[in-house]
């Protein structure tokens, strides 16, 4: 004589029509994201390109006139620089007095 038990079901899968599917969602979610980094790139280059044309400096900006440098100018930004490195040197070679802490 045996004795029959029930027979355990091992299938988790929601029965019916409507059975969620996670392989298709993961794939979902895969295409959309290779989509929007495919669209996130084409628009990073198109601004790229935006911004890249609107730095250009064209001659028609200054209304004809080139860039000259003034000498005036050069001579003042050399006296400048010339004077920060005096003050630099005079730090430098500023000889500090130690006061002895332990007296």
């Amino acid at each position: 004589m045996k004795i029959k038990f029930f027979k355990i079901k091992n299938n988790f899968a929601k029965e019916g029509r409507f059975q969620e599917k996670p392989d298709f969602f993961w794939k979902i979610a895969l295409y959309l994201g290779f989509i929007l980094a495919i669209i996130f790139f084409i628009l990073g280059f198109f601004i790229f390109k935006q911004v890249d044309k609107e730095l250009i400096l064209s001659e028609e900006d200054n209304s004809g006139k080139s860039k000259v440098i003034q000498k005036e100018r050069v001579k003042e930004a050399l006296e400048y620089f010339k004077e920060q490195e005096k003050k630099s040197e005079e730090i430098l070679n500023y000889s500090f007095t130690i006061i002895d802490p332990s007296l």
